[in-house]
């Protein structure tokens, strides 16, 4: 079997599963896979960097399979980021519609890596925010890097998911632990009851005795907390410096 052969196969494997009663997606994939494999198309930048993905994959995977010397199928040595590149600029090259509907099977077959990824690329996929909901199921995870995925240097949650939803990303994030001065455009959404989310997270954080990251208290806008907020806020931080 040739290389490209190979490849084309394992791209098309891939989604088969989300695919596979849908010909339209199936085939709209396979002719985007043919073309790029076979560096037919000269006039896309986006296949150009989709077959830079696939040839890299490919020098890895040849590399890999030599140097273990292994009776292990070639095609088990693809490396796995380089597909999910791959995918996403398949998903760019069809049309609106059917990048949509393929877009909704990915996130509902795939598997947590392969969603990060289209997460990252969610600026590029929708830029009029048509994915609010599909987005916001995926804020449901309790997988940590599909979440940072979302919510960490990815402009798309400030730009389009409505601000109760973005508090709710922020504040899902500080549990997870992640640092959300990497939120982008954190404060387009950075209101009063943003504020006031963060303010109480760190009095239970206190009350409970758990640590917290001290950059939250630059975080807060002092005129935006409850009297009772700036009132233990103020009672914290004398006991810290006395």
């Amino acid at each position: 079997m040739k290389l490209n052969e190979i490849l084309l196969k394992k791209i098309q494997s891939e989604v088969d599963k989300a695919t596979d009663k849908n010909l339209m997606l199936h085939e709209d994939l396979g002719r985007f896979c043919s073309r790029t494999l076979n560096a037919q198309s000269k006039d896309s930048h986006l296949e150009h960097m989709a077959l830079a993905w696939v040839r890299l994959s490919a020098d890895s995977m040849q590399h890999n399979y030599h140097q273990q010397n292994s009776s292990t199928p070639f095609e088990a040595y693809w490396y796995k980021h380089f597909l999910q590149s791959a995918l996403c600029y398949a998903l760019l090259l069809l049309e609106e519609d059917v990048r949509f509907e393929l877009l909704r099977l990915c996130l509902s077959f795939g598997s947590d890596a392969e969603k990060q990824i289209l997460m990252e690329g969610m600026c590029l996929f929708d830029e009029q925010g048509d994915c609010v909901e599909l987005v916001l199921e995926q804020c449901r995870t309790n997988n940590t890097q599909l979440l940072a995925s979302i919510a960490l240097n990815n402009p798309w949650p400030a730009q389009h998911l409505p601000t109760e939803s973005f508090h709710r990303m922020v504040l899902k994030s500080l549990f997870y632990q992640l640092d959300i001065r990497l939120i982008a455009d954190f404060d387009r959404h950075h209101n009063a009851t943003l504020n006031r989310l963060i303010c109480d997270f760190i009095l239970e954080r206190l009350a409970a005795q758990r640590p917290f990251p001290n950059y939250l208290f630059h975080l807060i806008e002092p005129d935006h907390l409850t009297e009772q907020q700036r009132i233990s806020l103020t009672q914290y931080q004398s006991f810290q410096t006395d």
